[in-house]
């Protein structure tokens, strides 16, 4: 087997198996029982581990912009779904603003006002959204 085919293949194998659930006691990571993998050297776990930070990243996306400040609404994933955080200010830390087990990507300030925003979040998972309003002085919303 050539040699770039060989790295190719342990490159793939190790591209794949990143994403794996425990490593358990091993301290080698080995392939899902689907994969035949021959000529392949052992991974050891802490490479597999090591590596983990760098496919483990998110995105944002803008939502709305505060007609009064400059503010901005945002969707990012923090935990397991996206919610919509607040930027203050240009290069500005974010606030999570909502905090449901649902997806929450979509938001706008009120176009006047920016005394609320409204959002809409996914119910249940079946892609059915609700609306809901938020005022600024509640800062979060959990409901």
């Amino acid at each position: 087997m050539k040699a770039s085919l060989r790295f190719s293949l342990y490159l793939s194998l190790l591209i794949t198996l990143i994403g794996a659930p425990a490593f358990g006691q091993n301290d080698t990571v080995s392939p899902n029982e689907n994969l035949v993998a021959e000529g392949v050297p052992p991974i050891p776990a802490s490479l597999a581990t090591s590596v983990e930070r760098y496919s483990n990243f998110r995105g944002a996306s803008l939502a709305s912009w505060n007609p009064e400040r400059r503010e901005i609404l945002i969707a990012t994933r923090f935990a397991d779904v996206p919610q919509i955080h607040l930027v203050k200010m240009p290069a500005g830390d974010r606030s999570q603003l909502t905090f449901y087990s649902d997806s929450v990507t979509q938001a706008h300030f009120n176009p006047q006002r920016a005394n609320y925003f409204v959002f809409s979040k996914d119910v249940g998972g079946g892609e059915f959204t609700s609306s809901t309003a938020l005022t600024s002085a509640a800062a979060t919303s959990t409901c």
